[in-house]
């Protein structure tokens, strides 16, 4: 049995055993198109994934209505020119998903897909590559129902600018180092 890593590929158990992998239990996302999940989330009752070129979720077959067999499961895209960057950089806030990709910030409520970085775009630092991963993450400050995406654009210890979304108004605001 191989322990090559498969970019793209999502195992899963049996529900009635959940301790056990099964080597054909599992489900390409996005290979097709040579992408490599860059981050997971588990959302209501699917598996919200996103590719490095994508956005996808895992459903169960059954209530997808497309199949009868208990724990199969289908991948459904979302989004073929919106991805993820960085498991770091992902927050669910009140049922909402938000992440940073390609220069700027995007949401996901399970129904529609948008772009709440728009007013900042080209502000935010895009990635060169691996070496740049933890470069964004985020965190929800829950009382000022505001999410933090930090930026650390030169590689240093601590990020240099703070760009920070006002999710109830739907507002940006810049935070940059020593302020």
């Amino acid at each position: 049995q191989s322990t090559e890593c498969v970019h793209g590929r999502v195992y899963y158990s049996d529900p009635a055993e959940p301790n056990a992998w099964q080597v054909f239990n599992f489900r390409d996302v996005g290979r097709e198109r040579g992408e490599t999940i860059q981050c997971m989330e588990g959302y209501k009752d699917t598996l919200f994934i996103g590719t490095n070129k994508g956005l996808h979720i895992i459903v169960d077959a059954i209530r997808f209505g497309a199949g009868d067999a208990v724990g199969t499961y289908i991948v459904s895209p979302i989004s073929d020119s919106v991805g993820c960057d960085s498991d770091w950089s992902m927050v669910n806030v009140e049922g909402v998903l938000y992440w940073h990709y390609n220069n700027s910030v995007y949401s996901w409520d399970g129904e529609s897909l948008k772009n709440v970085g728009f007013p900042i775009h080209g502000l935010l630092t895009p990635f060169a590559g691996k070496a740049d991963y933890y470069a964004v993450y985020s965190v929800v400050n829950i009382p000022y129902k505001e999410i933090w995406f930090f930026i650390n654009k030169n590689g240093g210890t601590y990020p240099e600018t703070v760009y920070i979304y006002n999710y109830a108004v739907g507002k940006w605001s810049v935070m940059n180092d020593g302020e």
